[in-house]
């Protein structure tokens, strides 16, 4: 377990950015590689899922070393579980909610449930239909 605090403390040292910083960009790098390996999007609840059991059996591991959880510990690790979900967690929810916006496929819409998609769809042809029919002459 020892080890594993070691390693940790390499790579921020390696890396020369702060730990907070580093932890979110392994948390994407750990999430686009979920993502990958399982053939899902960003969007999927798998890559998310498994990245936060990945974190917390970190943070878990990390309380247990000292053999005791303090206060002051417990709150720790829980602001690190938040900080390393916060990212991931945002691009779960634009990739669910509005795609649109991860798209290079530029849409009037700003945002219309899968639901109401083809209903939409078919109002707007309708429109302009009913459009055309007003502007021929009689």
């Amino acid at each position: 377990m020892q080890e594993w605090i070691s390693i940790r403390e390499s790579i921020v040292a390696i890396a020369g950015i702060d730990r907070e910083a580093l932890r979110i960009l392994l948390s994407l790098l750990f999430l686009l590689a979920v993502a990958l390996v399982s053939r899902r999007s960003l969007s999927h609840f798998l890559p998310w899922s498994v990245l936060l059991g990945a974190a917390a059996i970190n943070e878990l591991v990390s309380l247990l070393l000292d053999g005791r959880i303090a206060a002051h510990e417990l709150r720790g690790s829980t602001i690190d579980l938040i900080l390393t979900m916060s990212v991931p967690t945002l691009l779960l929810a634009v990739g669910r909610f509005a795609p649109h916006l991860l798209s290079s496929h530029h849409d009037r819409r700003i945002f219309v449930p899968a639901i109401w998609d083809k209903r939409a769809a078919v109002s707007e042809a309708t429109i302009k239909d009913a459009g055309r029919a007003a502007a021929e002459p009689s």
